[in-house]
């Protein structure tokens, strides 16, 4: 075990640097100026060999982080990615490799910290990192409304044929993030780190400030005219908005006769408006521009596409895919960097090949799934044991009493990991996706796996 007071702050040093360095990297990889550029890997390697640098400090320290709760699960996780990778091995590592990077960085790094890590250093960091994502989003959704509005489009194609749009096209707002529904989650995101900042400041112009790039986040999820998007906000914001009720009815005097019923009702209420209140967006301003702008219909938020005939968007059919590419290797299944190449030796006939897209999937479009394809029954059983590990600390210690500006941290950790994981319901999340939400989601989770801990002892 190494100790010295001169390490120990040149290690807070390249934790300062590293997370600064994965956000801005995360942020700068879902841009679509920046997307292949030059500048992304001249912030990537440096900050993943000093995460590298980071993990073999942590080890040999391990005795100090060997407490931190969950730690035996995302150990586990690694193993079963690793076993998994190498059984697959003839279909591709490179890919791999570099995603097991990230996979280290995300659980040893971000999520694993010393059990002693005081609430002044979180705050101190999410004030720093809030702030970076908070102004980056508010930034590129202005420039992406710019756009909209001088009818700026622009597509550039990139490996396997997919599109990244520019601007609004397509019956809906790109801007200049690379894919609208990621997007759209780091809105809900950086709406929650909003309430957050919103609720710790007295400063009344801030509270504008932060009112103000909630409308504006609110606005580009509905003109992305995402349902990830939207599902994610009604999630995270019924969470929290359960969470901050909860709590007040438990601990203060004048909410004690409140029912968890009429709690629930609200939540109802909160959770259906939250979803809506998007749509009502855009069908606002699609009966603007159908009365006074018929003559340029492109400009419509409209997708184009029956829900009607497949309310799914095409998940239904990839999921059943998904399920018959399990069945060919169940245990330690086909490693995450691997389906695509995987599924075109094994199961020619997969929807994942042939549909009407003409384009190859290689993601199931659920992260619960993924891990089952890609990791095997292994996998699947780490990391729903993981979940209800999770979930039984929330629902034992979270509503415990703290004091208030201690929930509102809390309150903003949980419901942005709610939103996440509503998120990867329906895309790539957080164990194979490099999205600035998932950055936040590891982050957050191993302060609320810590703060749980703290409230149990206590």
């Amino acid at each position: 075990m190494i100790k010295s007071q001169k390490l120990d702050k040149s290690f807070e040093v390249l934790e300062w640097i590293f997370k600064i360095g994965i956000l801005l990297y995360a942020l700068f990889s879902f841009n679509s100026y920046f997307y292949g550029k030059r500048i992304i890997s001249l912030i990537m390697w440096p900050t993943l060999l000093i995460g590298m640098i980071i993990i073999l400090y942590k080890l040999l320290n391990y005795k100090i982080y060997k407490t931190m709760p969950g730690l035996i699960f995302i150990v586990l996780f690694t193993i079963s990615y690793i076993l998994s990778m190498l059984v697959n091995i003839k279909y591709g590592f490179k890919e791999g490799i570099i995603k097991l990077v990230f996979l280290l960085m995300y659980f040893f790094v971000l999520f694993l910290n010393k059990e002693n890590i005081s609430r002044e250093k979180m705050k101190k960091e999410i004030n720093v990192l809030g702030g970076i994502f908070e102004i980056y989003m508010a930034v590129c959704v202005c420039i992406s409304f710019f756009f909209m509005f001088i009818g700026y489009t622009s597509v550039r194609t990139i490996k396997d044929g997919w599109d990244i749009g520019i601007g609004f096209l397509w019956g809906r707002l790109w801007g200049i993030f690379t894919e609208p529904n990621y997007a759209s989650v780091c809105a809900c995101v950086a709406i929650i780190l909003c309430l957050y900042f919103f609720n710790m400041t007295k400063n009344k112009l801030w509270k504008i400030v932060y009112i103000c790039n909630i409308i504006l986040q609110v606005c580009y999820i509905a003109f992305t005219d995402s349902r990830t998007g939207k599902v994610s906000l009604a999630v995270a914001v019924t969470v929290f908005v359960f969470n901050a009720l909860n709590y007040k009815r438990l601990h203060s005097a004048k909410l004690k006769k409140v029912k968890i019923y009429q709690i629930i009702l609200i939540l109802a209420l909160v959770c259906v408006v939250t979803y809506k209140i998007p749509g009502w967006i855009t069908a606002s301003y699609n009966s603007y521009m159908t009365d006074f702008d018929a003559q340029e219909p492109q400009k419509r938020v409209d997708r184009g596409y029956d829900l009607k005939e497949d309310p799914s968007n095409r998940r239904f059919d990839i999921w059943k895919s998904g399920i018959e590419i399990f069945e060919k290797t169940p245990v330690v299944g086909t490693s995450f960097t691997n389906i695509l190449a995987f599924t075109k030796e094994n199961v020619k006939d997969s929807y994942m090949l042939n549909n009407s897209m003409n384009k190859n999937f290689s993601s199931i479009h659920n992260e619960v799934l993924n891990v089952m394809v890609s990791q095997g029954i292994i996998g699947l059983l780490i990391l729903l044991g993981f979940i209800v590990y999770a979930l039984n600390s929330y629902v034992k210690y979270y509503f415990k009493e703290n004091n208030d500006e201690e929930q509102i941290f809390d309150n903003m950790t949980v419901s942005c990991l709610a939103g996440v994981f509503a998120q990867s319901m329906f895309l790539t999340g957080m164990f194979y996706s490099n999205s600035p939400a998932v950055i936040c989601f590891w982050l957050f989770f191993g302060w609320f796996m810590i703060n749980m801990k703290t409230k149990k002892e206590q």
